[in-house]
């Protein structure tokens, strides 16, 4: 610039204006640039580095014992152990008081102990094409999930899976000694009925205790539901993506059984009432966030609009012509 700054004198208003102008800077960028280098000389003319005046990543002993407990703890009663999940159980326990570490803070005390897991390879959940409807009850989900008992023959024992596609509640689970078939599916969704009432539709794969009609045939479990005002729907052949909550509950589930053993079908059963209190009523769930907090599903349940069937039975002929458009298009 041709101006010539001399900070220690004032300089009038029309050339500073001016200088200010051939700079390309406001008034107060000038006195604030000036009042930095009364105190600090030619160092004030180079910018100031914007680094955080205190260290985040120093945490104390006590605190990386903390969150390794926590998360041993989680891991031994098989539920989710990650960063989220220990921030979570700690804001139930208060294990941390009142210096409760940050969610990222977690993550580096994992990754530094080696505790974490990583899969370069994995898809990032931003490109995830979500879907879920808006409201309780208007869709469940129900799937079938094979489980060995941890009895001397690992006997195999069928556990239904039915929540609830908008809060995720999961709205009664239940286990059987046959494998899947269409009586103990019935009677899974008879239960849950008479406890929650009647959804508007019910999501499955393709199974035959389920829904046929992509097979151009109609089965027992859909015309029940189309007795009690349930709207029976499928997702493609080999396309498990859209039961993909239910399948995801899967994983969740059996880690936990897997924790605590069952040797009978008992046990099993008592497992499952465990797993639905603390699922519904204690576990943050990830896809139910709202503005910065996350919800349980009993909160997202409780909280919603219900939007249940009418009750108006569905004529049976609707069935068959949608199973028949089916056929037709094969």
């Amino acid at each position: 610039t041709r101006f010539k700054c001399d900070w220690s004198s004032d300089v009038c208003s029309s050339d500073l204006s001016q200088f200010c102008k051939e700079l390309g800077i406001s008034r107060p960028s000038y006195y604030k640039v000036k009042e930095r280098f009364v105190a600090e000389g030619n160092k004030a003319l180079n910018p100031h580095s914007r680094a955080p005046k205190t260290d985040r990543r120093i945490y104390s002993d006590q605190t990386k014992t903390t969150v390794l407990r926590i998360r041993k703890r989680l891991a031994k009663d098989g539920w989710d152990n990650g960063p989220l999940s220990i921030w979570f159980e700690s804001l139930d326990t208060q294990e941390f008081g009142e210096l409760r570490p940050s969610v990222a803070t977690i993550g580096r005390i994992l990754a530094e102990a080696g505790v974490t897991k990583r899969n370069p390879r994995k898809r990032p959940r931003k490109s995830w094409l979500r879907f879920a409807r808006s409201h309780p009850m208007e869709m469940w989900q129900i799937d079938g999930l094979e489980y060995r008992l941890f009895d001397q023959d690992a006997t195999k024992a069928m556990i239904y899976q039915l929540i609830d596609d908008g809060s995720r509640f999961d709205v009664g689970t239940r286990c059987f000694e046959q494998m899947e078939n269409a009586q103990d599916a019935m009677e899974t969704l008879k239960a849950a009925f008479a406890e929650y009432g009647v959804p508007q539709q019910l999501l499955s794969d393709n199974g035959g205790a389920f829904n046929l009609s992509r097979q151009g045939l109609v089965n027992q479990t859909e015309i029940f539901l189309a007795s009690v005002g349930c709207e029976a729907i499928t997702g493609r052949f080999s396309h498990p993506q859209t039961q993909g909550k239910n399948e995801r509950s899967h994983n969740t589930l059996t880690r936990f059984l897997d924790a605590h053993a069952p040797h009978n079908l008992a046990e099993l059963s008592t497992l499952l009432e465990q797993y639905r209190n603390h699922y519904n009523h204690r576990r943050r769930h990830q896809a139910l966030k709202v503005g910065h907090t996350y919800l349980t599903p009993a909160q997202a349940w409780e909280a919603g609009d219900h939007r249940g069937s009418d009750g108006v039975a569905i004529d049976i002929a609707r069935l068959q012509a949608k199973a028949q458009s089916y056929l037709d298009k094969a």
